[in-house]
């Protein structure tokens, strides 16, 4: 998970529950206040609704329900995280795949073939399948949200500042450099880190706590032995990207320079860790920390 600590007199965190982790929002003292926590706060709060996969009220849950037998209309932000879900599905091969694996549905939904039929978005908003699907957008909803927060702040007026979904978080500010960390990959509680980033958006994978991830190829569920750490313009493609180089990351390069990413991949054996690199992302973004665990 990365991090980004800096001393309490300098920004101000405000946290909450919700897509599924603790969203921590970070601003400068003179910049941080309650009506800018709560804008960034009300859009992560509403993204949370429309795509969560544990309610029946989210446009998740009605395109399960109804999208094989008619079109439905969804919200412009669901409509936008299936468009780019696509797009990263079709240049990683089907690597990166929304639909729900077999191995992951519950015992009640046979009528769900294994990883559902295929989805068709349609002008204004509406989603159709070819038969009935089950979605999770958690490989990439959380880094959406990260982004449509930040965008919030800064129409808002915040110059700069940190928001933080559970690991997956996006700095800001032309100036606001921050220390990057990720877990060890075999001890979680120590630190790991990458250097210091300003104007970018980090997310991580890993086999932390047993972390699993499920391979949309053959619909094998892998624990991951190593973290993936990916950093790029926007949350949400880091977020799915990690993935994607997890699993396949012969396809990594080429998908990294794609989207100007980097991505680390901490190894872990005992105490020692190795660490490798594929892309890059600007060098005035990026600065390059000792690769040494805290």
């Amino acid at each position: 998970m990365p991090t980004c600590p800096q001393p309490a007199s300098e920004l101000v965190t405000r946290a909450r529950i919700a897509l599924g982790t603790l969203v921590e929002i970070s601003l400068p003292r003179s910049e941080a206040t309650p009506e800018r926590f709560a804008a960034a706060f009300s859009v992560v709060d509403r993204i949370h609704a429309l795509m969560s996969a544990h309610s029946a009220d989210s446009d998740i849950a009605r395109i399960a329900r109804e999208a094989h037998r008619r079109a439905v209309t969804v919200d412009r932000d669901t409509f936008d995280v299936l468009r780019m879900a696509r797009r990263l599905e079709d240049l990683s091969a089907g690597v990166f795949d929304v639909r729900v694996a077999s191995a992951l549905l519950p015992a009640q939904s046979p009528a769900v073939k294994p990883l559902g039929g295929s989805l068709v978005l349609e002008r204004e908003c509406r989603v159709r399948a070819t038969s009935p699907v089950m979605l999770d957008l958690g490989g990439i909803a959380k880094g959406y949200a990260v982004d449509r927060a930040v965008a919030v702040l800064r129409a808002t007026g915040a110059s700069s500042g940190v928001v933080n979904a559970g690991g997956d978080l996006r700095i800001f500010g032309d100036e606001f450099w921050q220390y990057v960390h990720v877990r060890h990959p075999r001890r979680p509680t120590f630190a790991i880190a990458l250097g210091e980033a300003r104007q970018i958006a980090v997310a991580t994978s890993g086999g932390y706590y047993g972390g699993t991830v499920v391979d949309p190829r053959n619909e094998r569920l892998l624990r991951l032995k190593t973290s993936v750490t990916v950093a790029s313009a926007r949350c949400a493609v880091a977020d799915a990207l990690t993935k994607i180089v997890a699993l396949a990351p012969a396809r990594a390069p080429a998908l990294l320079a794609r989207f100007r990413a980097q991505a680390w991949i901490v190894l872990a054996h005992g105490t020692k860790i190795r660490v490798s690199t594929a892309g890059r992302v600007a060098a005035n973004r990026l600065r390059p920390a000792a690769r040494t665990a805290a």
